[in-house]
């Protein structure tokens, strides 16, 4: 059974950034998912980055997914507050938390690689057992499976680096495309 992608919001939008949603939904071929709250913070996104509006539209991440089991909001929030989330900003690195979760609590889930930048809930998750692909994984993808070029992939990190994405760029292209 191919691998099941949790899809963190600073990721979709840095292929929105750079133009280039395509790529992750080829490289994800349906098996990408969202957590209600990255769902919404998409949308809330789409005002400044409107090719978002694809993202929400089109489908191709499922139906956003709510942890709604009994003890769901308590590790949820414990890992949001893990994260830097209070109590006072009560969205601040909620679909992280959620996704982390999901991962981590739930065997439908298990196994699932967590696709996101912040650096913070990349290194929480990789704590807890957690396998985590960045933007540049997704394009190391995308090239190995020809959806892009060399050094065109590495062009697509430079371009989410220019519209201040904060994405982690190698010091060589040969690092995404070999």
């Amino acid at each position: 059974m191919p691998r099941t992608f949790l899809v963190d919001t600073c990721t979709v939008i840095n292929f929105a950034a750079a133009a280039r949603l395509d790529l992750l939904e080829a490289v994800l071929e349906g098996r990408g998912r969202w957590t209600e709250s990255a769902a919404d913070e998409i949308n809330r996104a789409a005002d400044h980055w409107p090719a978002l509006w694809t993202a929400s539209v089109a489908g191709w991440l499922g139906e956003p997914i709510a942890p709604d089991r009994e003890g769901d909001t308590d590790a949820v929030f414990r890992l949001q507050r893990q994260l830097g989330g209070t109590r006072r900003e009560p969205r601040k690195h909620l679909a992280e938390a959620e996704a982390i979760h999901l991962v981590l609590c739930y065997p439908e889930f298990s196994g699932a690689i967590f696709l996101t930048d912040d650096r913070s809930a990349a290194d929480l998750a990789y704590k807890r057992g957690v396998k985590i692909w960045t933007s540049a994984d997704v394009l190391s993808a995308a090239y190995r499976d020809g959806h892009i070029g060399c050094p065109a992939a590495y062009g697509v990190l430079l371009d989410m680096e220019q519209a201040g994405r904060g994405v982690h760029v190698p010091v060589d292209h040969e690092l995404v495309c070999p």
